[in-house]
């Protein structure tokens, strides 16, 4: 088992990069061992079955509390062929839909300094559990390769814990990761580079929430990511050694499949492609960026566009964010306020709805003059109109 780094840095890194983990293709979660507390007592329910915390908000359009499909189930746990168990849709799930909130059966608060504390500390924690939740936590997967940890237990929470992490690309600042926790669904999702969902951590309702990143098809697999951002836009054989050295498995989704053909192909191009462009505008103030205005807004134009067609939907904040200030630091109202609701909208699927109005841009999408840099370009902004007439 690769040895990690007691540096919180990187330890922190490490859980970010598992910002979506989950059961069986995962086989490998080789997080530092940490102090653990009493667990909570979440509320029991099946795993086949809908939702079971429907919280009848109307103004939620991304809640799963459609009374019109209440009785039906959205997902099941079933044989993902070579991946194990694996959770399959019911029925269609459209784009941002809340496909499932769970409590964690076990949490694992970590030392800030990352050190790793005794097992003794997990055996006790384990012991602590009821009979029911014995029983479930053996019920999740162990990796089996001769990395895998020698102790079962430890086993079972190096493989199937998840970090309770909010943080995405476009954040302005990192969370640190400070718990991760055993889930009776949720530790049991499967890996795929071109995911159709993504969770996000509600600390104040102790709830990891499952949301529908693109629409998903009954009987299609829901699957999450196990790599960082900027992992997933590596190439595949890299990604491959990374799922490999990391999770103990070997990555056959179909993106990484078809970058097996020869010549590359042009799904690798387009990565690339945009990796450039983002290089672009993380490497220059926006001010910079933004003083050629068509050029700035043809890149942004084109990433949206490659990074829609790779299905990397979680991505695309990051482009929706820049475009957003383009506008704004050069002072078009309506353009900037659209770009900005575009945003908006973006943050609703991927954190929901009541998290999404939250954040700065629920304020800016009414009023754009609010960011920080409003206009700042206008006048050469004018100056280029004028060129071109």
């Amino acid at each position: 088992m690769p040895k990690i780094s007691a540096d919180y840095q990187e330890v922190s890194h490490l859980y970010h990069k598992r910002t979506n983990l989950s059961r069986a293709e995962n086989n490998n979660r080789n997080f530092p061992r940490t102090y653990l507390t009493k667990p909570p007592a979440p509320p029991s329910y099946p795993i086949s079955g809908t939702n079971p915390y429907f919280t009848n908000t109307k103004s939620d359009p991304y809640s799963a509390t459609d009374t019109r499909v209440v009785a039906r189930p959205l997902y099941k746990i079933r044989q993902a062929s070579s991946q194990g168990n694996g959770l399959y849709s019911t029925q269609s799930i459209p784009k941002g839909k809340l496909i499932l909130k769970e409590s964690p059966f076990l949490v694992l608060p970590l030392y800030n300094n990352g050190e790793n504390p005794p097992k003794e500390l997990y055996h006790k924690a384990y012991h602590r559990l009821s009979p029911e939740y014995k029983t479930l936590f053996w019920s999740l997967y162990q990796r089996k390769d001769d990395d895998s940890e020698k102790s079962q237990s430890m086993n079972v929470i190096n493989t199937n814990s998840i970090p309770f992490s909010r943080r995405h690309e476009y954040d302005e600042m990192e969370e640190k990761v400070n718990s991760l926790g055993l889930f009776r669904t949720l530790s049991r999702i499967n890996h795929c580079c071109r995911p159709n969902a993504g969770w996000y951590w509600y600390q104040e309702d102790n709830q990891m929430r499952l949301y529908a990143y693109t629409d998903i098809t009954p009987n299609e697999q829901i699957t999450v990511s196990y790599l960082s951002h900027d992992d997933l836009l590596l190439p595949s054989i890299k990604r491959r050694k990374a799922l490999l050295d990391g999770f103990g498995f070997e990555c056959t989704c179909s993106a990484c499949n078809l970058a097996w053909s020869a010549p590359l192909p042009q799904s690798e191009w387009n990565i690339r492609k945009y990796q450039f462009y983002r290089s672009k505008w993380t490497n220059q103030h926006i001010l910079d960026y933004a003083a050629n205005f068509s050029q700035s807004l043809a890149q942004l134009g084109t990433s949206l566009d490659i990074l829609s067609s790779e299905r990397l939907f979680d991505q695309m904040g990051e482009v929706y964010e820049k475009i957003y200030e383009v506008y704004a630091v050069h002072g078009i109202f309506h353009k900037a306020k659209a770009a900005a609701r575009d945003l908006l909208q973006h943050y609703k699927v991927v954190m929901g709805f009541r998290e999404a109005n939250k954040t700065w841009v629920a304020s800016q999408a009414n009023d754009p003059t609010k960011y920080p840099l409003w206009a700042k370009l206008a006048k050469a902004s004018s100056r280029q109109g004028r060129r071109k007439r």
